[in-house]
C-alpha cells in the first residue's frame, strides 16, 4: 500500500473518532432529551431530600432557593464546547403545592451558542 494513501486513511480515521467522540457528550443533545434523561434519575414526584442528595451524588452544583409558591434547587449539571462559546447546562428542579416537598417539574436550559 502506497505510503500516502495509509497516512490520508489514518488522517481520516481520527477525523471520524474525533467528530463521534465530540457528538456522543450527551450535554449535547437537546434540552428536551436532557430532561428526559434528567427525570429518569429524579422522577416527579422524588422528595426535595432525594432529589437534594442526588444533586450532590452526582457532583453537580446546586443552589436551594425559592419563594411562597415553590421550593428550587438550581444545579450546573455540566459543560459542552459549543461553536464558538463554551455551554453550560442548567437544571431548575421545581418543588410546588402544599408543602413543596415533592418534584413537580424540571426545567434545563443551555447557555449561549447554538444548539
Amino acid at each position: 500500500m502506497n505510503r500516502k494513501i495509509l497516512i490520508v486513511m489514518v488522517g481520516v480515521i481520527c477525523i471520524i473518532a474525533f467528530v463521534v467522540l465530540i457528538a456522543s457528550n450527551p450535554l449535547r443533545r437537546s434540552e428536551a432529551d436532557i430532561k428526559r434523561q434528567i427525570l429518569e434519575i429524579t422522577p416527579l414526584g422524588t422528595s426535595f431530600s432525594q432529589v437534594r442528595t442526588t444533586v450532590e451524588q452526582h457532583g453537580w452544583r446546586g443552589d436551594i432557593s425559592g419563594g411562597a409558591d415553590a421550593k428550587i434547587i438550581e444545579g450546573v449539571i455540566g459543560s459542552c464546547q459549543g461553536l464558538p462559546h463554551r455551554r453550560n447546562v442548567y437544571v431548575m428542579w421545581m418543588f410546588r403545592g402544599i408543602g413543596r416537598t415533592n418534584l413537580t417539574d424540571v426545567y434545563v436550559v443551555k447557555s449561549g451558542g447554538s444548539q
